[in-house]
């Protein structure tokens, strides 16, 4: 489970996504505004959301190739 504090990072968005169905979560809500995409999980036995935002960065510190990073907090 995820804590409020803390946050899990892929670099693959299949594998956020089958993260998140294993956690029991459903799709809710997406909001994309040019490269910023914000996607929106609710849990609708607990009533708990998730948001899984995505960024163009990056890869890794010491490599120079770029990808999309996908970050899913608590809300």
């Amino acid at each position: 489970m995820i804590n409020k504090f803390s946050a899990v990072k892929f670099t693959d968005l299949q594998k956020a996504e089958e993260y998140i169905k294993q956690l029991g979560y459903s799709f809710l809500e997406s909001n994309n505004y040019k490269f910023e995409k914000h996607i929106i999980y609710k849990n609708y036995k607990s009533g708990e959301m998730l948001l899984m935002s995505s960024k163009f960065d990056y890869n890794t510190v010491s490599d120079m190739s770029k990808g999309y990073q996908y970050t899913i907090q608590s809300l």
